[in-house]
């Protein structure tokens, strides 16, 4: 129960204004009205608890040792809305202000010249930046310098809409932290537009961080105890040391580490998410895609199928519901072990074929 709450607290977000002018903004409205209220109920007494401390003050108690290990929120958090609505509403605001739209806007607009959150923590059309994300998270995921390093090398970072970098790669985040090795066996990502230009501002961001910055939570500590790993080790050292092979294996070593760090810390740290891309028109042609041709296997699962629809019916087990579901895969077996044959005896798929190939996914997951 802890991790979903944390997790919804840490996701939904309030945002303040979700689409651009001039689309509506009754959306953000309704959004920040929502956190304002959550915002000044945190200045409440909890009863319950000895003292009946406020709702901020045991707020603290959590987000405070988090922050310890992880870091701080990428996005607004209550304090900062209770600093707004001080100035925007007053100290005495009473629930009737809130009826108040040219207040809510005037609290929105300048809610909006707060910092922007620097990691896209949710899908979001390309038509879009940071700023239509803005908005109040009641626990806020943590920012997290690899989030931001991954969120820097993909789409609409780099790429574009024709080609765009879509997924990133754990050898991104090493090759910022100055692994010429991870560098190296990205040569195959080096054609992406932009991808160049923003490792080159991560090098020197990354570059310009002081020791205090890297050792200010533990999850920098962490990120920084490895960087030594990634360092090409120098003519003094051992000769078993020297090979590319030892610096493969403290790349790995380097790689498993964070791999571990960020499944440690997967309920508090923000993910970070690549935009959707829009306005492209579907391909012109159906993808020919391939069934692995194992007829007799198909075959026999249909038949585990069958076996399970009459035996469950004979002992009066089976609910409507699963003699669909039952039904439903039986039959996409049975057709990929047609399209199986066919493609074993050359013969070429009608388009209805193809189709259910494409389709194999969403097919799957409505059963």
């Amino acid at each position: 129960r802890y991790f979903k709450a944390m997790m919804w607290y840490g996701r939904v977000s309030f945002r303040l204004q979700p689409f651009p002018p001039p689309e509506s903004n009754d959306i953000g409205m309704n959004y920040t009205a929502q956190a304002i209220l959550m915002s000044l109920a945190l200045e409440d007494g909890v009863t319950g608890l000895s003292g009946s401390p406020s709702g901020l003050v045991v707020w603290d108690a959590i987000y405070e040792p988090t922050a310890f290990f992880v870091g701080a929120a990428d996005d607004l958090i209550p304090e900062e809305y209770l600093g707004l609505i001080d100035t925007i509403y007053g100290a005495d605001v009473v629930l009737a202000d809130l009826d108040n739209d040219l207040l809510l806007e005037q609290f929105i607009d300048a809610a909006l010249s707060l910092r922007e959150p620097m990691i896209l923590g949710h899908p979001i059309s390309d038509a879009l930046n940071l700023t239509a994300t803005m908005g109040l998270r009641l626990m806020g995921q943590r920012f997290i310098p690899d989030s931001y390093i991954l969120s820097q090398l993909v789409y609409k970072n780099v790429g574009t809409q024709g080609e765009p970098r879509l997924m990133p790669s754990g050898l991104d985040v090493m090759a910022a932290f100055g692994s010429d090795r991870a560098w190296e066996l990205l040569d195959d990502q080096k054609h992406y537009f932009n991808y160049i230009s923003q490792m080159e501002m991560l090098w020197n961001e990354i570059s310009n961080m002081t020791e205090s910055e890297w050792t200010h939570n533990l999850y920098y500590l962490w990120l920084y105890s490895l960087l030594p790993l990634l360092n090409d080790p120098g003519e003094n050292y051992p000769f078993f040391m020297q090979s590319e092979a030892w610096v493969d294996k403290q790349l790995s070593t380097a790689l498993a580490s964070w791999a571990e760090l960020r499944h440690d810390t997967i309920l508090y740290a923000k993910q970070s998410y690549t935009f959707e891309r829009g306005g492209l028109p579907p391909p012109d042609t159906l993808p020919k895609g391939y069934v692995e041709p194992i007829p007799a296997l198909y075959a026999r699962l249909a038949s585990i199928c069958e076996m399970m629809i009459s035996g469950l019916d004979s002992r009066n087990l089976l609910s409507a519901l699963m003699e669909v579901k039952l039904g439903n895969l039986k039959a996409l077996l049975l057709d990929l072990q047609t399209i199986s044959i066919k493609e074993l005896e050359g013969t070429p798929l009608t388009i209805e074929e193809f189709e259910l190939i494409d389709e194999i996914g969403s097919t799957l997951d409505s059963i």
